[in-house]
């Protein structure tokens, strides 16, 4: 079990909380990679495939509660699947509704992370009537993005995709409502040529994601994966990426590695940023740890805690407990700052969370390459994203 006599104590004193809410747990495509639907944890069967309209309503109530208890808390709602937007428009709207009633913008953000497949213009309209915003996963070029990402007939779902994202750049609200896209990995891909591709559909905001992997459960949905590989895909992509020198196109990942090489630490959850303020309300409104640990064990993230018997804050206390600090060799290494000894999911060996990442080698050569480039000189830093 995910437990650990010196549990990580980063994270809650002050109430910052970002609350992911499984409003769908089933979805309309079939990632080769999806942690949810392919890991060790097939829980999500027994589950509802929605949550039930009291849940979002007792939602809602413990949202407000936990901004009367913290009224200087960093408070983020994260709208998740599944696909969230299999929720449906009407069920959507009267749970943003209720949210915006008791909590404004400014007491609450609202985030969604969609797979862009259902996205259209009334979509927009109702993110925008609730000042919330979303993003979209898109692996690249729709033959890249098709690879992985695909529908339960095997059709890809790149063309529809790059529609979507058309269609949110193009939206008169587009800054307030699109939070730009979220790629995962494939090392066999052109990082290059990805980069060129969201630069020319006018993306501002991307970010590389690692693929949710283990000693465990390697990556098996990727050709003849290796770690060399996986940093070339980085080395290449950061150079890249450097090369545009436009301060207004953000790679997330590079900046936190460049931030790392400067001494500042992560504060993102996949980089050893804290994970005692998410909280994960599943659709039969129980409360849970990560819910990327359904690749680890089943069971993993299990707390005994619901919107019906506990504040949200009572999550966030007991998770402190069960997160185990990172590997004492990654506490020593000069790449913990930038990758802080990895995501937790990605440190299981089928027995243990007490190691450094399955990516260890990739994250520590790809920081080398960093510093060696900010050392070097390079050009001026774009700012770091908004979005977590």
């Amino acid at each position: 079990m995910l437990t650990s006599p010196g549990a990580m104590a980063r994270g809650n004193a002050g109430g910052d909380l970002l609350v992911m809410v499984k409003v769908a747990e089933r979805c309309n495509i079939d990632c080769s990679y999806c942690y949810m639907y392919h890991g060790v944890d097939q829980g999500w069967r027994e589950r509802p495939k929605r949550l039930h309209a009291s849940h979002l309503e007792a939602l809602a109530t413990r949202l407000a509660e936990h901004r009367s208890a913290y009224p200087s808390a960093r408070m983020t709602l994260e709208i998740h699947g599944g696909e969230p937007l299999l929720l449906g428009k009407a069920r959507t709207e009267r749970f943003f509704s209720d949210l915006r009633r008791r909590l404004p913008a400014s007491d609450l953000s609202i985030i969604t992370q969609s797979n862009g497949v259902l996205i259209d213009d009334d979509w927009l309209d109702l993110y925008v009537r609730y000042d919330a915003s979303l993003g979209i996963s898109c692996d690249g070029p729709p033959d890249m993005h098709d690879r992985h990402r695909y529908d339960f007939a095997r059709q890809g779902t790149g063309k529809r995709v790059e529609q979507a994202i058309r269609r949110c750049l193009s939206h008169p609200a587009s800054q307030r409502v699109f939070n730009g896209v979220l790629a995962v990995i494939d090392p066999n891909h052109d990082p290059v040529r990805m980069l060129d591709y969201f630069r020319s559909l006018g993306l501002t905001a991307i970010d590389f994601l690692l693929p949710d992997a283990n000693f465990a459960a390697p990556p098996r949905h990727v050709q003849a994966y290796t770690h060399a590989r996986l940093l070339s895909f980085l080395c290449r992509g950061f150079d890249a990426w450097l090369a545009i020198d436009d301060p207004d196109f953000s790679v997330r990942i590079f900046e936190t590695f460049i931030r790392g090489v400067l001494g500042r630490r992560s504060e993102l959850d996949a980089f050893g940023g804290a994970l005692a303020p998410i909280v994960v309300v599943e659709s039969d409104g129980s409360y849970r740890l990560l819910d990327v640990l359904a690749i680890c064990e089943a069971g993993a993230t299990h707390t005994g805690f619901d919107l019906a018997s506990a504040p949200l804050q009572a999550c966030s206390d007991y998770a402190r407990t069960r997160y185990p600090e990172p590997h004492e060799a990654c506490l020593r290494c000069e790449a913990f700052a930038a990758c802080g000894g990895g995501y937790v999911a990605h440190r299981f060996d089928g027995h243990s969370y007490d190691n450094p990442s399955f990516y260890c080698d990739a994250l520590l050569g790809f920081y080398r390459h960093v510093r060696a480039r900010v050392q070097g000189g390079m050009p001026r830093m774009p700012a770091m994203p908004a979005r977590q």
